[in-house]
């Protein structure tokens, strides 16, 4: 009886999880289709934060990958319009080059000054991309995030839970980008179904951070979790 029992709460345990996971991922879809297009450009900020996807699948190790490349495209408009006087570039990439580094390039190649240009290369994850740009800016009030929009939404909310005062956001459309096809080599499908379970995840490991800061774990070390 006892079995049952447990196996018919964790059957509607399950079942609730989906039913997060499904309202999350429709939640992810939604955005993703219906922003707008024709974004107007973000007021004055102090500076543009170009997140990292992935490195390209097939133009070469040390190449940006499509949504990689279209964030940084979109950062060396922003720049040249006027929004902010440097672009913070973020991202790891793999051992052998860092994203970072990578759409700095694109973004060079498409405009930017090279002096308007700094590099973070050490985050893996979209909270360490929030925890280690602090230091290339640190007297930074307003800042544009900018990545495709299914990822912007969390992208706003780690930000301002890591401390960043103001924060704007302005998206990459990949799918509208002459110079690009595909999505990192992966499916539209794929990125939203890998969104919404980040969601998910983050917020798991959001309470973890929280709940190891009141044990008087060390930030840094803390921060080292979101690998």
């Amino acid at each position: 009886m006892g079995i049952r029992r447990l196996g018919r709460f964790l059957g509607r345990l399950l079942l609730l999880g989906l039913a997060f996971w499904a309202v999350t991922f429709a939640a992810v879809l939604a955005v993703s289709l219906l922003w707008p297009r024709d974004t107007a450009l973000p007021g004055r900020a102090d500076a543009i934060i170009c997140l990292g996807a992935s490195m390209s699948r097939t133009d070469g190790w040390d190449q940006p990958g499509p949504n990689s490349a279209s964030r940084a495209r979109s950062c060396a408009a922003l720049h040249a319009a006027g929004v902010a006087p440097v672009v913070v570039f973020t991202g790891y990439g793999h051992s052998r080059a860092s994203v970072a580094e990578a759409m700095r390039a694109t973004a060079v190649d498409a405009g930017l000054p090279p002096e308007a240009a700094l590099l973070e290369e050490r985050a893996r994850s979209t909270i360490q991309n929030a925890a280690f740009s602090r230091a290339l800016v640190p007297d930074a009030r307003r800042v544009v995030l900018v990545s495709d929009p299914f990822h912007l939404p969390r992208s706003w909310v780690i930000f301002r839970a890591m401390g960043w005062p103001d924060v704007a956001l302005y998206p990459s459309r990949t799918a509208h980008d002459p110079e690009v096809s595909g999505i990192d080599g992966r499916s539209k499908a794929r990125w939203l179904f890998r969104e919404s379970l980040a969601i998910w995840a983050n917020a798991a490991r959001a309470l973890a951070y929280l709940g190891g800061g009141v044990l008087g774990i060390p930030e840094e070390r803390r921060i080292g979790w979101f690998n």
